[in-house]
């Protein structure tokens, strides 16, 4: 069993639970806050396997083109090539944190994750630059995915969609 279904996998929480996730998230954003520096430290892009674009390779996702691509793909040098607005379910997903400062890259790294509101969060502390390819869950109530790093820098999360081509 891949690791995003198994992680992104439907589950209930308690109130209790839930509360305890909102608090460690609030938590390690202010501590995140706390030590920036106010540069942007941390770049996490997403790119997707489109079934019929073997060619093209892995597909840059680029959610701001919703409202033109409405999970088409395209070719759009302006973006470097093949791009699309959205991951479909049962797609793999690749998800990659980079680094700007050597830092970062070299000793100290981050702690990086990747959520959907309904689903299980996975986090992982590692140095800098980091790749994780997984597919991505066909459960219907899944609709977006959240990637998000905290290094020395601070916070940064980024959004893909999850629906239909």
């Amino acid at each position: 069993m891949d690791v995003v279904s198994t992680l992104m996998r439907p589950h209930r929480r308690s109130t209790k639970s839930n509360y305890k996730m909102k608090l460690l998230k609030f938590l390690a954003i202010v501590a995140a806050v706390a030590v920036s520096t106010g540069l942007q430290a941390a770049k996490i892009t997403h790119e997707v396997q489109v079934p019929g674009y073997s060619r093209a390779g892995w597909v840059k996702i680029v959610p701001e083109l919703r409202g033109s691509l409405r999970g088409g793909v395209a070719y759009l040098p302006k973006y470097g090539g093949w791009v699309t607005d959205r991951v479909g379910r049962g797609e793999m997903l690749r998800t990659t944190f980079v680094a700007d400062r050597s830092g970062e890259r070299s000793c100290r790294g981050a702690l990086v994750g990747i959520a959907s509101p309904k689903e299980v969060i996975n986090f992982s502390c590692t140095r800098l630059s980091y790749s994780l390819t997984e597919r991505v869950s066909r459960d219907a109530r899944l609709d977006n995915i959240f990637a998000w790093a905290i290094t020395e820098a601070g916070y940064f999360e980024k959004r893909v969609p999850v629906g239909t081509r």
